[in-house]
Order: structure tokens, then C-alpha cells, then sequence
């Protein structure tokens, strides 16, 4: 209507009898939401050329001893609220509605009394038990006149209990506030921020239950607000606000792990190629080479070295450098000029004889991971070569100091 209120063309009246008997008319219409469920009720009615309030609205003035002809002066309307006798205070929207409450059901234990009407008629209820009530009558688990409609409370609920529900959400001084639009908005921009701050730091697999928390804490935050400010609080949009990160980062680090583990599989293929084409070329170089640890240990050996000295793989292992040189009966003199090499951890050359053979010992560290590098190369053709040539000087020496004598 022009007031902001609900218009109908016609009305309904009750019959002259109970026009005649009563102070208050109210309007008995609900509403329901898109869902079909009754959640909220008109404030104030507009039916042809009369006005008036919800049967609701109606019965708490009643109950205020508020008389009909003084309503229009006790009750005033301002930004979504109406108020009444300036005491009580009822959040409305638009077009006055209001969100009710709901108690328990009549039919569980502690919720409202109901007797038969037809007993009352006929004599078999005491008549105290509606001293100092508000008594309303309608129907209630009829087939043949149904007055039911859904409600968050229960599947089917009479006309009549719904309106109890709605005074006693007036006397009680209940009703609910939905949260605004801005409120729920910021709420959800929050609840992405925290959520993505936190997620970020976690793994995956530990996302997922942190995500549980924060829901059932989000869960336990509403239904305190709701019990005890009387708000209701979209659970939905903030529910994704604290899903939808937690999926975008899970995608994230799986995404991540799934590229690192291609690129390590990458540069671990590389790596393996490498690794054999090295032994390639250690395996087929004749020049013996051993690797040692930091103390002097055997790590490993190419074949040219295991030939060199007359070694089997299992004679290598869990040996010292020093006791394989012993066992392969190299002299004691480059024993201990190996010795003392390794010892000083510094890179070192040095030359020996083992057999028949001689060797040019190379011996270089490798700081970053605390190893030695032993390369033997068989120099025994350019000794054998500097014998011949030494000899050969000496000879040629000897002959021109002691010339021949001339013959005649």
C-alpha cells in the first residue's frame, strides 16, 4: 500500500455475534517465503477503505490493555522499526513484516497447552486451567477444514499455532533480526581473508580439518547470536566463504606438488644420464680412479684401478685407503707419503713403484662434500722411456770424456 503495508481489495469479517462481542480486529492472513515456509507476519493491513494490524499485533495490544481507539497514538514507525507505547520495539522491513519466533511444538512437552474445544463446551475442563491466559481457539489436526502450513519448526503446523507462536514471540520480546546486507558482505569479505591467510600456511592434508573447526565454530557463533541477540545469520554464503579458499588452496598446492614432482623427475632423469655417462667414461678410462671419504675411506673405484692393483669389488668394502694399499703390497714409503696426504686434507702429487709398473698418484679434495679424488695414471712406459734416455746421456758422456785412440 501507499503506507508500506499489505493491501487486499476485500476483506472477511466474522459474523455480527462476534463483531459485537470484541474490542480488537485482526487481520489472520500469512505469508510465506519463496520456500513455502511461514517464517514472517504483517504488521499493519490495509483492507479496502479500513486499516488495522495482524491478528498477532492485535492480540499483544489486547494483552497491554491498550484500548482500539488509541492504537494509532501508541504505535509509530520509523526505519524499520515499529514501536509501541515507546517500549517495545519490533525490527520490520519494507512492508512491515516482522520475523516471529518459534517455541517449542504443542504436541512436545513444554510447549503450549491445547484442549479440545468440544470439551470445554460440554463441561470436561476445568476452568481454571484458562485463568490469567490468553486463550486461542481454531482449528488443529482437522482433515475436513485444514488450517496448516509449513513452518522451520515443523512440516505442517495449524494457523491458530502460529499465531501463538507470534504473540509469544511479542510478549517474550523476541523477534528475530536478520542480519544486513553490508554486515553479511563484510562478514564473508573477513572470513575469505582469515581463511586464505591461515590455509596458505598450512598443507593440504591439515587444511581440511582446520576447515571443520572454523565451520563448526562459525556454526556455534550463530546459534549463540541467534539465542541470545535474537539475530539470524546466513550460514550459507559465510560457509563458502570458508569452503571456497580452502578448495582454491588445496588445487593450489596439489598443482604446485604435481609441477615440482614433474620438475624433479626432470632434473632427476638428467641427473641419472649424467650419472652414467660418467661411469661410461670412468668404467672405460685407463687411468685407475678412487673415490674416499673424509677420513680415508673407500667409496669407489673404477675397473682400471681394481686391475691395476689386483682388487675384487667385495675386497673393496668397509676398507681404509692405507690397508688396501698394504694388502696390494705397495711400498711403505708411499704408504706413508699417502698417509700423511690424506691426513693434511690437502690436494697433493707424488710418484712410486709397485711391481713393474709406476704410477703418478693425483690427489684432489672436493671441500663441498668432504671427499678425496685419487687418479693413478700408469706412467710406466715414460719411466721406463727416462731410464733409457738417462742411460743413453750417461754413455754418451763417458765416450767423450775417454776418446778413442786413433788408429794407423
Amino acid at each position: 500500500s501507499a503506507n508500506g503495508g499489505i493491501r487486499f481489495e476485500q476483506v472477511l469479517r466474522p459474523s455480527d455475534t462476534l463483531t459485537n462481542a470484541v474490542d480488537y480486529f485482526g487481520f489472520v492472513n500469512v505469508f510465506a517465503d519463496a520456500d513455502e515456509k511461514v517464517r514472517r507476519q504483517p504488521s499493519s493491513v490495509e483492507a479496502g477503505i479500513e486499516s488495522g494490524y495482524s491478528f498477532g499485533m492485535t492480540a499483544f495490544l489486547a494483552y497491554l490493555r491498550i484500548p482500539s481507539a488509541a492504537v494509532s497514538q501508541v504505535i509509530t514507525r520509523g526505519d524499520n522499526m515499529l514501536t509501541i507505547a515507546s517500549e517495545h520495539h519490533i525490527p520490520v522491513d519494507d512492508l512491515g513484516f516482522w520475523r516471529q519466533n518459534f517455541f517449542t511444538p504443542s504436541d512436545d512437552e513444554g510447549g503450549f497447552t491445547t484442549v479440545s474445544f468440544q470439551d470445554v463446551l460440554n463441561g470436561m475442563v476445568d476452568p481454571a486451567l484458562f485463568e490469567d491466559k490468553i486463550v486461542m481457539v481454531g482449528l488443529m489436526n482437522s482433515v475436513n477444514a485444514p488450517d496448516e502450513r509449513a513452518t522451520p519448526l515443523q512440516i505442517s503446523m495449524a494457523g491458530v499455532e502460529i499465531h501463538a507462536h507470534a504473540l509469544e514471540t511479542l510478549l517474550q520480546g523476541v523477534p528475530l533480526t536478520e542480519q544486513t546486507r553490508i554486515s553479511e558482505a563484510l562478514t564473508i569479505i573477513l572470513l575469505c581473508i582469515v581463511s586464505s591467510l591461515v590455509y596458505v600456511r598450512l598443507r593440504w592434508y591439515w587444511m581440511l580439518p582446520l576447515a571443520f573447526a572454523l565451520v563448526a565454530a562459525w556454526a556455534i557463533f550463530a546459534f549463540v547470536t541467534f539465542s541470545t541477540a535474537h539475530i539470524l545469520i546466513n550460514l550459507f554464503h559465510p560457509f563458502l566463504a570458508l569452503t571456497l579458499p580452502l578448495i582454491g588452496n588445496t588445487g593450489w598446492q596439489i598443482t604446485s606438488e604435481i609441477n615440482r614432482r614433474r620438475s624433479a623427475e626432470h632434473w632427476l632423469g638428467i641427473i641419472q644420464r649424467q650419472k652414467e655417462l660418467l661411469e661410461t667414461v670412468l668404467g672405460g678410462s685407463p687411468t685407475g680412479i678412487v673415490v674416499l671419504d673424509r677420513f680415508g675411506c673407500f667409496n669407489s673405484a673404477n675397473r682400471a684401478f681394481t686391475e691395476a692393483f689386483g682388487f675384487t669389488k667385495p675386497m673393496l668394502a668397509n676398507k681404509h685407503f692405507i690397508q688396501l694399499m698394504q694388502d696390494a703390497a705397495v711400498p711403505d714409503e708411499a704408504r706413508q707419503k699417502l698417509s700423511e696426504g690424506i691426513q693434511q686434507f690437502q690436494p697433493f702429487r707424488m710418484e712410486f713403484k709397485h711391481q713393474s709398473k709406476t704410477f703418478m698418484v693425483d690427489a684432489a679434495t672436493l671441500p663441498s662434500d668432504e671427499r678425496w679424488v685419487i687418479i693413478f695414471h700408469d706412467v710406466s712406459v715414460l719411466a721406463e722411456l727416462s731410464e733409457i734416455k738417462t742411460h743413453m746421456i750417461r754413455m754418451l758422456s763417458h765416450d767423450l770424456k775417454n776418446p778413442l785412440a786413433s788408429v794407423i
